[in-house]
């Protein structure tokens, strides 16, 4: 029952995108898509790492986006989304929500098991090693890079 609701949330945010126009507006409805996909996903899945990663890329992302829009574009007022326009989108997905009630939950738990056993896959014991490999070649790029760093000029900029 969680999921569903999740699911009508993500196609709410969606069918309400085209009516945003500030950058401010855009980010705070990609942040809650990406929250409602993050609580679908850790419903689906035992690990909470997949939900975290995705959570902190598009956090990221929308950090470095915003600040470069809101650098460029001038100051301007929120506007708000019409009741009318909401409503249009609720009688939209109105129908749906009750062709979607007739699925199964044989279907569901299917697909479940299937990505369980490939999820668990990478960490069986022979891929135990070239895993440990790839996240300590991970950190060790990661230190060199941040040693790399001229604090004072700015990251990553040329030195001429």
């Amino acid at each position: 029952m969680l999921t569903k609701t999740f699911s009508w949330i993500l196609v709410l945010v969606s069918s309400t995108l085209s009516y945003l126009k500030t950058p401010l507006e855009l980010a705070m409805a990609i942040f809650t898509q990406c929250f409602v996909i993050c609580g679908l996903v850790r419903l689906m899945i035992p690990s909470s790492w997949i939900p975290l990663t995705i959570f902190m890329v598009t956090v990221g992302g929308l950090m470095i986006i915003f600040m470069y829009t809101t650098s460029i574009t001038s100051n301007s007022n929120f506007h708000h989304l019409k009741v009318k326009k909401i409503i249009l989108c609720l009688f939209i997905i109105s129908p749906m929500m009750t062709l979607n009630s007739l699925e199964t939950k044989n279907d569901l738990i299917s697909g479940f098991d299937t990505f369980l056993v490939q999820y668990f896959k990478m960490f069986l014991p022979l891929n135990c090693f070239s895993t440990l490999f790839v996240f300590s070649y991970l950190i060790l790029v990661l230190m060199i890079l941040i040693s790399l760093l001229d604090w004072i000029k700015g990251p990553m900029r040329k030195k001429y």
